[in-house]
């Protein structure tokens, strides 16, 4: 007796007489609710004999969502409120009756009470809310034990927080200060300042109340904004006054967590007489450049004109390099204290910002400009995205390419192109495949692939540059009358994901069967039309046979492939008419494959059909049809041979 959870209760040790017979009892105790199978063998002096057992057990199961079980609610600010959802689950296939749960304690808490007993079916769940809401800093845990009858035990819930106070500059009830210049009236100044979160939790910002008078803030982002730990918010104040007179006005901060509030920037400036103030004066237009996005691969240049809007020489000692993707040249460049470029009263000079990145993402970075102006340092702040791939392609073969038809002893050819719609150079690294008698030789156009092309057994890397092709031919060169079939793969350097080409060909002897093609190289296909007389075609199986079930699971590693790749070598390659069927299905599939495989709807109603004649052959000895497709498979390849 084989088999977990099956026993023999009693069993049969003295002989049976003629025309009599003796019980066997068996039991089955189940040890899980699973499928249990098992056999039992008979062994007497008048032969052997062997039965199939099977046996389902039943019984509850419980499972806690998450799984692990552990429900970690993240570090959030003391004071503040966060709930997660606990799932209970019966994963058994009998009715759990859930009785209990333990009741969370310190910063937890349930937000609902639950109720208890609750009966749950196979496969439905119980949800429970539970709350953080941590009043001090620190760390916190907890662990809930869930009861019920459940045959896999009494599982528990982690419960996991971190209660941390944010920080910011400026403090709450403290007030960051910006002084301007005295300059003159219609002049124009401009100053960074920044808000610095120094705590350990990100903090949002509900709303900024913007200063009044001749102050602006330039750069302030959209309401409301997360600003990370850690991080820091630069932005730029202008001050224009239009008459004389010391102005000050503040720019108001309002945070989410309301122990932060009131936080606020003040901005003081002078106003003078136009022409009274002596000075050099920077003004950067725009002050800060957001280049948007762009793709990858591509450079962007922008502009920022540096202009001395005082009434004396500007002097800049140096200019920072912003890196990160981001560069910038300008006249005169490097600016350093012996290599001063100078700027005249209201003149001005350019800087030209440029980005250019091969890879997605967000960018961030700033430069710096160093002078002698009463508004002293500049810090013009840059942002790009970088979206798409520089590396894309194009290829005229499908992947599914058919021969059909050929004449032993001749050559068919196909040329396929590449053709790099990319920004960057393509290269081709490395291609796997084809076998014999397929062959491929690359070249640079149609021409160099045939005839004079050369055939390149051991691989070697291949260029293609931006808007440009490589050709390259297929050759097809059978030296029996038989169904040959091989595949290609054309492997991409900068991570694009392979090209494989499924070839299928056929082989025929001089006048004795059908084939179309076109010619090349050292011979050319059959054309025409006639019949197979007296001529056995050979079926050489191979992994990537089996064209519509490769489209349809979309890869002949998959199961339900390889089932039909085995019931095709040992049951249809075995006879005369299983042969004709492959041969037809061979020379006939690939178009089909092909238009198959770009079709998600198609392949799915392909899987469809396909499963029962899967199944039929997986289980065949069960199921007791396995004569019945192979029957069917005679029966449709003899009609197909008459019709052909």
């Amino acid at each position: 007796l084989n088999g977990n959870g099956f026993s023999i209760y009693s069993s049969v040790s003295a002989p049976i007489t003629k025309g009599n017979y003796k019980d066997i009892v068996l039991r089955f105790s189940p040890q899980d609710n699973v499928n249990h199978i098992g056999t039992l063998s008979i062994t007497t002096d008048g032969g052997n004999s062997t039965i199939n057992l099977k046996g389902v057990g039943t019984a509850p199961k419980i499972t806690l969502i998450p799984d692990p079980s552990s429900l970690d609610f993240g570090t959030i600010a003391t004071g503040s409120t966060k709930t997660m959802a606990l799932s209970i689950k019966n994963t058994g296939n009998s009715i759990l009756t859930v009785t209990g749960i333990d009741s969370p304690s310190g910063a937890f808490s349930f937000v609902f009470a639950p109720s208890f007993p609750v009966a749950l079916l196979p496969g439905s769940s119980y949800n429970i809310t539970i709350k953080f809401n941590p009043t001090t800093s620190g760390s916190f845990s907890n662990s809930l034990k869930v009861y019920s009858d459940a045959v896999n035990g009494t599982p528990s819930i982690q419960l996991q927080g971190i209660s941390a106070n944010p920080n910011v500059s400026p403090a709450p009830g403290a007030s960051q200060s910006v002084t301007f210049s005295s300059i003159g009236v219609n002049s124009t100044e401009t100053k960074s300042f920044i808000i610095q979160n120094t705590g350990q939790i990100d903090v949002k910002i509900l709303n900024f109340d913007n200063p009044t008078g001749p102050f602006t803030v330039l750069n302030a982002p959209s309401t409301p904004y997360v600003l990370p730990s850690g991080s820091t918010l630069v932005l730029q104040a202008r001050f224009n006054p239009s008459q004389k007179g010391t102005f000050t006005s503040s720019f108001k901060i309002l945070y989410e967590h309301e122990p932060l509030n009131p936080a606020q920037i003040t901005f003081t400036g002078t106003g003078v007489e136009e022409g009274t103030a002596t000075g050099p004066y920077i003004l950067l237009t725009p002050p800060s450049i957001d280049f948007g996005n762009i793709q990858a691969g591509k450079k962007i240049t922008k502009v920022i004109t540096v202009a001395n809007t005082g009434n004396a020489f500007l002097n800049i000692s140096s200019i920072t390099e912003p890196g990160n993707k981001f560069s910038i040249d300008y006249v005169g460049k490097p600016a350093s204290s012996s290599n001063k470029i100078q700027i005249m009263p209201n003149t001005s000079k350019y800087i030209f910002v440029n980005f250019s990145s091969t890879t997605q993402g967000n960018y961030n970075a700033n430069f710096k400009i160093y002078s002698d102006a009463l508004n002293g340092a500049q810090t013009v702040n840059l942002q790009a995205t970088s979206y798409g791939n520089p590396y894309q392609y194009i290829i005229t073969a499908s992947a599914f390419e058919n021969f059909s038809g050929v004449r032993v002893g001749s050559t068919a050819t196909k040329v396929y192109k590449i053709t790099n719609t990319g920004t960057f150079d393509l290269e081709i690294v490395n291609r796997d495949g084809p076998t014999t008698p397929f062959e491929v030789v690359f070249g640079s156009s149609p021409s160099a692939t045939q005839g004079g092309g050369t055939i390149i057994p051991t691989f070697t890397p291949q260029i293609i540059k931006p808007g440009e092709d490589l050709y390259f031919m297929i050759r097809f060169s059978p030296v029996a009358s038989t169904v040959y079939t091989s595949s290609v793969t054309i492997s991409f350097k900068e991570g694009l994901s392979p090209y494989t080409i499924n070839l299928t060909g056929r082989g025929i002897l001089n006048g004795t069967e059908a084939g179309t093609g076109t010619g090349g190289g050292t011979g050319t296909t059959g054309g025409g039309t006639g019949t197979t007389t007296g001529t056995t075609v050979n079926v050489q199986p191979s992994k990537s046979a089996c064209f519509i079930a490769t489209a349809a699971y979309g890869s002949y590693l998959d199961p339900n492939v390889m089932v039909l790749r085995e019931f095709r070598d040992k049951f249809l390659l075995t006879n005369s008419a299983g042969r004709a069927f492959v041969e037809f299905y061979y020379r006939n599939s690939p178009p089909i494959a092909d238009f198959i495989s770009r079709h998600e709807v198609l392949r799915t109603m392909t899987r469809i059909m396909l499963t029962p004649v899967v199944y039929g052959i997986k289980y065949a000895d069960k199921l007791g049809i396995g004569f019945l497709i192979v029957g069917l498979a005679i029966f449709m390849s003899r009609k197909w041979c008459n019709k052909l």
